[in-house]
C-alpha cells in the first residue's frame, strides 16, 4: 500500500481509502469504527496520487494519474469532475480554510486555483509555478499563509491575497538531506528529516527549536521503518519547544510505517504499512483492514481488546458482528503486563 493513499474528514469522522484491487484502484468509505460503505465504491483503472477533504461539507477531492481531478461524496449523490486534462500528475491537493478555493499542485511546479462555484461544480481561476518540484504544501489559516517544501529544500511561506494570488513573505533554505517530512497541525509546523531530530515550528510566534529521541528509541518520526508508532504529549506553559513536547508509550505494528493520521472527531489514529490499514482507538482496541478485496462475503477477522477481555468478529463487509464469549490464554506478558501474543477459543 502506498503512502498518502488515504485521509480523515475534518467535519464528519469519514476515511476515505484508495486501495488497489487487482489491475484497479478502489474508492472506499469506512467510519471511525472501521465499518465500510457499501453504497459508495468507485474503481478505476488508474492510480491515485492525492487525496484531500473538504473542511467544511462532506466532500472529497481525488486525483488520479491519468490527469483526472474528481470530487464525491459518501453521503450525498454528488460525483463531478474539476479537470479531466491535467498535463502532469498531481502531488498535492489542498482545500482553503473556507472550503471555496482548491489547490492542485502538479509534479512540474505549478499550482491550479479552483473555485468551487457549488458542491457540484468547479471552475478554474488561476495558477503559478514555482522553479522546483513542490514536495509538500499545507495552508495555516489564521495568518492565511500557504507553506510549500520544494525539492531543493527551499521552505516557502506565501501570503494568500483576497483574489486567490500567492505573495512570498519567506523563503529558507532548510538543513539535511532530502526526504524530508513534513505535518502542519494547527500552527505546528513539524520537520524531520529520517534522522534523530524533529524540528517544530510555531507559526504564530515565528520560534523554531529541536526535539531529540533517545538512540535506544529508534528513528524519531511519529512512524518510524521499524513498525514503531511514537506519540508526544504537549506540555503547555513550559519555556522552550523541547520541554514542552514529552514522549509516551509507543504502539508497534507489523512492517514498516508509510503514513499516519489522526482522526479529526474521535480519538482514533490510522496506520498505514505495506500489507494493511490499521486503526488505534485508545491503547488497546485495534481493528485491522487488509490490503485487499474481501475473497467472501463474510470475511473476518478477530480483534481482541485486551483492555476489557472482549473479542469479537470484524467483518470487512459488516463491520463488527459477533460478541460471544471466548477464552484467551496469553502466551508471552509485556512489562505492563499485557499479553504480547495470545490464543482465543469459542466457549460452547
Amino acid at each position: 500500500m502506498d503512502t498518502k493513499l488515504f485521509a480523515w474528514s475534518p467535519c464528519s469522522g469519514w476515511l476515505c481509502l484508495a486501495s488497489q484491487v487487482q489491475s484497479a484502484v478502489q474508492i472506499n468509505f469506512f467510519t471511525h469504527k472501521g465499518v465500510r460503505l457499501e453504497d459508495v465504491v468507485v474503481q478505476r483503472k488508474s492510480s491515485v496520487s492525492a487525496i484531500a477533504w473538504h473542511p467544511l461539507d462532506v466532500l472529497v477531492a481525488i486525483a488520479w494519474t491519468d490527469g483526472l481531478l474528481a470530487i464525491l461524496s459518501p453521503e450525498a449523490s454528488i460525483e463531478f469532475n474539476v479537470d479531466e486534462e491535467l498535463k502532469s500528475k498531481v502531488t498535492f491537493l489542498q482545500w482553503s480554510a473556507d472550503g471555496k478555493s482548491l489547490w492542485a499542485v502538479l509534479e512540474d511546479g505549478k499550482c491550479i486555483v479552483y473555485k468551487l462555484v457549488t458542491k457540484s461544480s468547479t471552475e478554474k481561476c488561476g495558477d503559478c509555478s514555482l522553479d522546483y518540484r513542490i514536495d509538500f504544501l499545507a495552508y495555516y489559516d489564521h495568518k492565511t499563509l500557504l507553506i510549500a517544501l520544494t525539492s531543493d529544500m527551499m521552505l516557502y511561506h506565501l501570503t494568500i491575497m483576497p483574489d486567490s494570488t500567492a505573495v512570498e513573505k519567506l523563503k529558507v533554505k532548510l538543513n539535511g538531506k532530502g526526504s524530508a517530512s513534513i505535518v502542519l497541525r494547527e500552527n505546528l509546523l513539524l520537520i524531520c528529516h529520517q534522522e534523530r531530530d524533529l524540528r517544530v515550528w510555531d507559526l504564530e510566534t515565528e520560534e523554531n527549536g529541536t526535539i531529540s529521541l533517545q538512540p535506544s528509541k529508534g528513528m524519531i518520526s511519529a512512524g518510524t521503518m521499524k513498525g514503531k508508532v511514537a506519540n508526544w504529549k504537549r506540555r503547555p506553559g513550559e519555556s522552550s519547544v523541547e520541554n514542552t513536547w514529552r514522549l509516551q508509550t509507543g504502539n508497534q505494528l507489523a512492517g514498516k510505517i508509510t503514513s499516519i493520521e489522526w482522526c479529526p472527531m474521535y480519538s482514533a489514529l490510522a496506520v498505514n504499512t505495506d500489507d494493511e490499514l490499521t486503526i488505534l482507538q485508545e491503547e488497546n482496541s485495534i481493528i485491522c483492514l487488509r490490503n485487499k478485496t474481501p475473497t467472501k462475503v463474510g470475511d473476518k477477522i478477530v480483534v481482541w481488546d485486551a483492555e476489557g477481555d472482549l473479542i469479537v468478529h470484524f467483518s470487512f463487509t459488516m463491520g463488527m458482528t459477533d460478541q460471544q464469549q471466548y477464552e484467551a490464554e496469553a502466551e508471552l506478558a509485556s512489562s505492563q503486563g499485557r499479553p504480547v501474543t495470545a490464543a482465543a477459543r469459542f466457549i460452547c
